[in-house]
């Protein structure tokens, strides 16, 4: 009996002896089903784009009134950055055969976007008439659709930050009803949340580089219709000056070397569903 029990004692330190020179039991299944949950864990890249995404800003630069004279200069500052951007176009401009011309340089570059801004630009900003009159204002786009052959769906009023996405109107109420009109037709009225202001007298730009660069910075943090997406409105006509374009590349050059910062056009926004 004795001998039997020392026999056993032998085989099971023999055992442990040869679990910890190759591994328990118990150690074999924990590595088991560690295997198996290393392969159903989100994947470190989708993490990365996912933290990526939360770091962004996203900024959709926004030429209004083209085209017309310093159509071309942005146009041609955006592709040397190589920043897309999304141009609103006014269709009773096609009159004079130099803005055909810009348009169908607008048209040939893939990386711009054309939107709609009417054909009158409201009746000549004739802006209280031209919202009293909701039949005769998505007449005017729809005319300004056609003879632009604008092919997105994306307006922006003449004289009014108003915002339609998804069925929810945001802007003055006299301009409600034209957007309600727009919206059942299907498309999206295309707001702002900040502008480079531009003198009456001669539309050259009223804040300086510096003084937009700040504005834009705060915009990053709060203050936007959708947050950590700004709309910046500017006009073609402000930049047709040398002096007054560098102004511009200064901005955009600044932007584009800030790494949180990712150009977009209109189209991309959120909730556009184009």
């Amino acid at each position: 009996m004795k001998l039997e029990y020392i026999k056993w004692v032998f085989v099971w330190l023999l055992a442990v002896w040869g679990c910890q020179s190759t591994g328990s039991t118990d150690t074999k299944l924990v590595n088991n089903e560690l295997d198996s949950v290393d392969s159903s864990v989100i994947k470190v890249s989708d993490i990365e784009t996912k933290v990526e995404d939360t770091f962004l800003t996203y900024v959709y630069v926004t030429f209004d009134d083209g085209p017309q004279k310093g159509t071309k200069e942005v146009l041609e500052l955006c592709q040397e950055l190589g920043i897309p951007a999304t141009f609103f176009l006014v269709g009773a401009h096609l009159a004079d055969p130099y803005q055909k011309d810009y348009l169908a340089r607008l048209k040939a570059d893939k990386a711009m976007e054309l939107a709609n801004h009417s054909y009158t630009h409201a009746f000549y900003n004739n802006f209280k008439k031209f919202y009293s009159q909701p039949d005769a204002a998505v007449a005017d786009f729809l005319k300004a659709q056609e003879a632009l052959a604008i092919q997105t769906k994306i307006i922006r009023f003449p004289g009014n930050n108003s915002w339609m996405t998804r069925g929810k109107f945001r802007g003055p109420a006299s301009t409600k009803n034209v957007a309600i009109a727009l919206d059942s037709l299907g498309y999206h009225v295309f707001g702002w949340d900040v502008e480079w202001h531009f003198s009456r007298k001669d539309a050259r730009p009223v804040q300086s580089a510096e003084k937009m660069l700040t504005q834009l910075e705060k915009l990053r943090q709060k203050g936007t219709v959708t947050k950590r997406h700004i709309v910046w409105l500017m006009h073609d006509r402000m930049f047709k000056r040398p002096e007054d374009l560098d102004s511009l590349r200064k901005v955009l050059v600044n932007l584009k070397s800030n790494h949180s910062t990712s150009f977009r056009v209109a189209s991309q926004y959120p909730g556009m569903n184009l």
